[in-house]
């Protein structure tokens, strides 16, 4: 992540990387359990341009209210970073976890309105032990997930374990193979849709 003159990328890393201590406590804990952990990234489409039409005081509004939502339906909401919030779920397997978020995306489309239309949101899922093997990997699975949901036009949920060709058959740790074949071509998605134009 190459750091922006202003400095943004340097702040989202230091940010991202201050929300793994919970993740990896939670990690530590389902492991030992030898149950399912999974972690949802959610961040709101176009929330650029309602700071632009309608000020920051409006957008902080927005986020206010996209985080009451979040937090009414997920347990262990915190903010990730910008418009990102992260939620984090225990005993939780990918299905589960990606039904949820579906839940949650819908009841945002339905009940945050602006004066510049309603405000929706993408999702990014991503699950131990199906499709990640560390905390880190489950922070970065979701969050990659949740670029690529806006990079496809956004209001969306997807998975990481799609993202890199895990499916239900695939036993814990076979995924590394294919996230190593993924790397090069993740990485630059996310930077696109990082430097892009808002959605």
């Amino acid at each position: 992540m190459e750091p922006r003159p202003d400095g943004t990328k340097i702040q989202a890393a230091s940010q991202e990387m201050a929300i793994l201590p919970d993740v990896q406590r939670s990690f530590e804990l389902v492991r030992g359990r030898d149950s399912d952990l999974s972690v949802v990234v959610a961040g709101l489409d176009g929330l650029r341009v309602i700071n632009e039409r309608l000020g920051p005081i409006e957008g902080d509004a927005v986020l206010a209210a996209f985080g009451a939502r979040l937090g009414g339906m997920i347990e262990n909401v915190t903010h990730l970073v910008a418009d990102q919030l992260i939620g984090v779920l225990p005993e939780t397997d990918s299905s589960r976890a990606i039904a949820l978020a579906e839940v949650v995306r819908k009841e945002v489309a339905d009940s945050v309105i602006t004066p510049v239309g309603r405000v929706t949101a993408s999702f990014g899922v991503a699950a131990y032990p199906h499709c990640a093997e560390s905390a880190k990997e489950l922070v970065y699975g979701a969050q990659a997930a949740m670029y690529w949901a806006k990079a496809k036009g956004g209001n969306r949920v997807d998975y990481w374990g799609e993202m890199i060709g895990a499916n239900t058959t695939i036993r814990p740790g076979a995924a590394k193979e294919c996230r190593q074949s993924h790397k090069t071509r993740l990485a630059d998605r996310h930077s696109a849709v990082v430097d892009g134009p808002a959605h």
